[in-house]
């Protein structure tokens, strides 16, 4: 029945909507995707039966109106969205591209058991077909050269689109700077030309190479 559905609905989202909102703190929509589609159904099942109830006034001599009211309503229910799915359609790609260059150089240069530290491992995991592990955000050294040790790290790229936090990154530059490390500049990508906050720039992503670890 309808009210059975609703609860179960109620039941499958309430709580992981709880969660977002009240510990997650989620500010993206990529956390709300499972969604979406009920969401659609919902809104075209409100537009149905707010047509349906108009038609059936005069014995549907309402029906044209009934629809342009459907129709007005589809409009202003997409309209708000329609600029930012425009910018990001126009202005995302090209945010990827140097990382994405990046992988693909881990791809067709590195072993398939070769493990990858970034920022972003399910996206390097994907593209690249390596193991990846997250930089965590940490400004203590010996935490994460024991980490990178444990998972026998091979590769540490510094993503473009994603960064950690202003001390990991001084942690990272000290790390890249220290000789007896061994750490080495394994792979530069091109600069490629991007809008960052309404402002051009050029990103580029750099892959480094770590001593291999017994």
């Amino acid at each position: 029945s309808r009210r059975r559905l609703l609860a179960l609905l109620l039941l499958a989202f309430g709580p992981y909507t709880l969660f977002l909102v009240g510990y997650w703190h989620a500010d993206e929509e990529r956390y709300f995707l499972m969604m979406m589609p009920w969401l659609a159904l919902l809104a075209s099942y409100a537009l149905w039966r707010g047509y349906d109830r108009v038609a059936a006034i005069g014995d549907g001599r309402w029906a044209p109106a009934g629809l342009a009211l459907a129709c007005t309503a589809l409009a202003l229910m997409i309209a708000p969205s329609w600029p930012y799915i425009a910018k990001k359609v126009r202005e995302e790609p090209a945010l990827y591209q140097a990382d994405t260059d990046a992988y693909r150089w881990l791809r067709a240069n590195s072993a398939p058991t070769d493990v990858a530290m970034t920022r972003l491992p399910w996206q390097l995991n994907w593209v690249s077909e390596r193991p990846a592990l997250m930089v965590p955000n940490t400004a203590d050294r010996a935490a994460f050269l024991a980490l990178a040790r444990h998972y026998h790290v091979r590769y540490l790229v510094r993503d473009t689109f994603a960064q950690p936090s202003d001390a990991t990154r001084q942690l990272l530059d000290g790390l890249l700077e220290d000789d007896e490390l061994g750490i080495e500049l394994a792979y530069q990508t091109p600069p490629y030309p991007a809008v960052v906050d309404g402002q051009p720039t050029t990103l580029v992503t750099r892959v480094y190479r770590l001593p291999a670890t017994p």
